[in-house]
């Protein structure tokens, strides 16, 4: 069951997300927190613009972006499209984190996760009851980010399922978490460089 879409039709300045039309739909990180490279997240380099929720990348920063809907929710089914900049220096991961906050006890799911000018991308599942970081399934696949494409994951009881343009690249049956999760549009910087990651709509479902 659809719970939430958003095709960001409604124009938002520069440093302004997520207020007006997505002030009750969203939320962003805030400058106190760090991210895994130890840079502060940089709420100020999110806009809504031309029909998409665009990223400006800046050198430095990184931001998480969380839908509202959904969040903290037991299963579900996670899309968005979306293209991404040649530079390199950034480090992007949409990714599905435990509520609870134990990692890697209750797993966590990233798709897709790829540095900025690769064509490689990846998707993991760390598994349930993980025991450190390698804890974990993966799939790898060649591909173009700089163009359009729709990233899925379908997050069953015992199954996950990660589909790319609506092709089935992975099914994972091994220890699937099985805690709520929130989902995060997680950008980061690993070594510098410019450019915007462009984002045309997202969609969450519930499981029923």
């Amino acid at each position: 069951t659809q719970v939430f879409t958003d095709d960001f039709l409604v124009p938002c300045a520069k440093g302004a997300f997520p207020s007006g039309a997505y002030a009750n739909t969203w939320t962003i990180y805030p400058a106190d927190y760090n991210d895994t490279q130890g840079n502060p997240y940089d709420p100020t380099i999110v806009e809504v613009v031309n029909g998409c929720l665009v990223a400006h990348f800046n050198g430095k920063h990184g931001c998480v972006s969380m839908p509202q809907a959904g969040r903290n929710q037991l299963y579900g089914r996670y899309a968005l499209r979306m293209k991404c900049p040649a530079t390199t220096g950034f480090h992007i991961v949409p990714l599905l984190w435990p509520r609870s906050e134990a990692w890697p006890r209750d797993g966590e799911i990233d798709f897709p996760e790829f540095d900025s000018g690769s064509t490689i991308i990846d998707g993991f599942m760390h598994r349930q009851g993980g025991t450190g970081p390698g804890d974990q399934d993966s799939v790898s696949v060649q591909m173009d980010p700089t163009a359009w494409h729709t990233y899925v994951l379908e997050w069953k009881s015992g199954q996950l399922n990660v589909i790319l343009d609506g092709v089935v690249i992975a099914m994972f049956t091994d220890r699937v978490p099985n805690t709520p999760m929130r989902w995060c549009l997680q950008f980061e910087a690993t070594s510098g460089g410019t450019g915007d990651l462009l984002i045309d709509w997202v969609a969450v479902y519930s499981p029923g």
